[in-house]
């Protein structure tokens, strides 16, 4: 069983659909504040809505299909797992 299938209960919502925000042009001239960094947006099976996380796009990539499925804890485990294997 992988980190990310670990303590989920059946009955935590999961992502639906996930929208992975555009970097800006202020990121793209190194001039840029926290505001500007891309977020990741998902749509939970509960109809719910929330941002799951920024992250530094220099550092790490995430498309929208990687969060389909996940449970929100599952997608912050996904996040942790990915910027880990970039030190």
């Amino acid at each position: 069983m992988s980190d990310l299938e670990r303590n989920i209960s059946a009955d935590d919502p999961t992502i639906i659909q996930a929208h992975v925000t555009e970097i800006t042009d202020a990121m793209r001239d190194g001039c840029y504040d926290v505001e500007d960094l891309p977020r990741v947006m998902a749509a939970f099976s509960n109809n719910t809505e929330k941002k799951l996380f920024t992250f530094y796009p220099d550092e790490v990539e995430f498309t929208a299909d990687e969060f389909i499925g996940l449970t929100h804890e599952q997608a912050l485990k996904l996040k942790e797992k990915k910027m880990n294997s970039v030190e």
